[in-house]
């Protein structure tokens, strides 16, 4: 954030890559087939190719956990702890200090062997319209002497990361599939690729290796075997900025370590570490949020082929209110309009508001200045959030008084937009609209709080 921070946490980030070349140890063989029927108005075509290479693999694999406590909540001049009762109370002028434990933990690791094939199934939409259904099965089949191959085990492949083809669009689906080996057998991948709009079977599940034929590519499985170690590193997400987004700017936070690794970071061995948040209030009142703070650990490979890597969470939730309002003022202060704050600097007499413009707006990843330059069109959500971002740099960019009505307001505002997408979908218009209404009222000074002139 800025300079007064002790130290600055990011989102980790882990990107997933895949590729139609096998890159795993061992000889890979591809195998073309095509799907020959004509495309028609109301259907398309699928291609598939695929490659496969068996493992014998000794194996040692760690796992992780991790866990978050809230360890202390410290108050008043000379910061004395607090009873934990998992509520707290910030008023202007009387700070917390959060002290929280993150213990991340590596168990001491399991040994195992495992064989199996892994390669890419790559499918091609060679039709004029997207592909609908597409569902991908991959089947090892084996046979001894001269008998003929039969299916041994299968596994459903993992087609999340590209469920549909555009016309045209070809991808490759990673897969691996882990089984006992058969003395003295020969083995055969196939891949069964269907899609439920395929011309001449539409609504019904078609395309490369649907008749159980299959897409086919020979392997062998290796003779010796590779140490592999998985997961013996893992990646931290603190997520404290995000707790702190969320209730900026009624209420500010900083923090700073006491020990441990700077985040997010990458970690061999369990580890715990101490942090400190200092949140302050600098005008509200009457509202209560709860002040969740989560970790996040991502264990870091190699994963099997096509397996994402597995993330453990855990969270502790402060429920964090600004106390009790204070009588009418004589001076109430004055307020401005949407407007305004549209078109004007915003107020920097708190060195903290300096970073409101450039902070994202809850979950949208739209800063709060450019949420005020989105128009609305009648959208519900940009509505509320216009007059609640003015009434909040009323209230705290400018001390102004805040009636009991707008205050209640404001915090029904506070909880809509903290809500996921699907929970704030359940939330009515005509609630926003009336939440939105009354911050008009106020931010136009009809609430006993007079329009600055």
């Amino acid at each position: 954030m800025q300079h007064k921070l002790r130290f600055a946490t990011g989102l980790a980030a882990l990107t997933l890559a895949t590729a139609c070349a096998d890159s795993s140890t061992g000889t890979g063989i591809t195998a073309p087939v095509s799907a020959s029927r004509a495309a028609s108005a109301s259907g398309t075509t699928l291609s598939a190719t695929k490659t496969a290479a068996g493992f014998r693999e000794d194996r040692l694999e760690y796992d992780w956990s991790v866990k978050k406590t809230l360890r202390s909540v410290m108050a008043g001049p000379h910061m004395i702890d607090e009873p934990l009762t998992g509520h707290t109370t910030v008023t202007p002028d009387d700070p917390r200090w959060l002290e929280y434990q993150v213990v991340a933990t590596r168990n001491e690791g399991t040994r195992y062997s495992a064989t199996g094939v892994r390669g890419n199934v790559c499918v091609t939409n060679g039709g004029s319209v997207a592909t609908q259904g597409l569902a991908i099965t991959d089947v090892v089949q084996t046979k001894t002497g001269s008998g003929q191959f039969q299916d041994y085990v299968s596994k459903s492949v993992d087609v999340l990361s590209k469920p549909v083809l555009a016309a045209g669009e070809s991808y490759c689906y990673p897969y691996e599939i882990a089984f006992a080996p058969q003395a003295g057998a020969q083995y055969r991948n196939t891949a069964r690729v269907t899609i439920t709009n395929h011309s001449g079977y539409i609504g019904q599940p078609f395309g490369p290796g649907s008749n159980g034929d299959g897409v086919k590519a020979d392997f062998a499985i290796p003779v010796t075997s590779t140490a592999v170690t998985r997961d013996e590193s893992a990646k931290l997400d603190e997520q404290i900025m995000r707790s702190c987004t969320n209730v900026f700017p009624t209420l500010y936070c900083s923090w700073g370590a006491t020990g441990g690794p700077t985040l997010p970071a990458s970690i061999t061995q369990s580890t715990t570490f101490d942090f400190v948040v200092d949140l302050y209030n600098h005008g509200a009142c009457g509202e209560s949020y709860p002040f969740t703070n989560a970790i996040a650990l991502t264990e870091s490979g190699p994963r099997a082929t096509g397996e994402a890597p597995q993330v453990r969470r855990d969270s502790t939730t402060l429920q964090v209110s600004t106390g009790d309002c204070a009588p009418k003022p004589v001076r109430t202060g004055c307020t401005l309009t949407v407007g305004y704050w549209k078109n004007h600097a915003w107020p920097s007499d708190f060195w903290y508001m300096e970073e409101v413009p450039s902070l994202s707006f809850f979950d949208t990843g739209v800063t709060w200045q450019g949420i005020l330059n989105i128009e609305p069109r009648g959208d519900a959500y940009y509505i509320l959030a216009h007059q609640y971002i003015a009434a909040r740099l009323n209230q705290v960019g400018r001390h102004s008084y805040v009636p009991p009505e707008v205050v209640k307001a404001l915090q029904g505002a506070h909880d809509y937009f903290s809500l996921s997408p699907a929970a704030r979908a359940l939330v009515s218009r005509n609630t926003l609209i009336q939440w939105a209404n009354l911050l008009d009222q106020y931010n136009n000074g009809k609430l006993g709080v007079p329009h600055c002139g």
